[in-house]
């Protein structure tokens, strides 16, 4: 008769043991998670800054080449500018 009783304290001690080891790995499957989620965001946001730098460099690219081309195209439409001011002037200067 007290055979069962033994098993059942057993069982329960076994029981409490697995338990425990089960809140312990808990906590550690916790922590473990909150260290991978930081280390993962860590690495996102590199990832975002490097991708910003990246974007930031073509757009100065392309500013830098939009001017070059609208420098070359005011530089190109500005000596007819100047060739009649200049003609104008030697104009002036010979019924002056």
């Amino acid at each position: 008769m007290k055979e069962p009783l033994i098993y059942k304290t057993e069982l329960l001690t076994r029981l409490n043991e697995i338990y425990d080891q089960l809140e312990k790995l808990e906590a550690v499957l916790h922590s473990s998670y909150l260290q991978q989620h930081g280390h993962i965001q860590t690495m996102q946001n590199d990832q975002l800054d490097n991708c910003s730098r990246r974007l930031t460099v073509l757009e100065n690219e392309v500013a830098n080449q939009f001017d070059e081309k609208k420098n070359a195209f005011q530089a190109f439409s500005n000596p007819c500018k100047r060739h009649s001011a200049s003609i104008q002037l030697e104009l002036g200067l010979k019924s002056v």
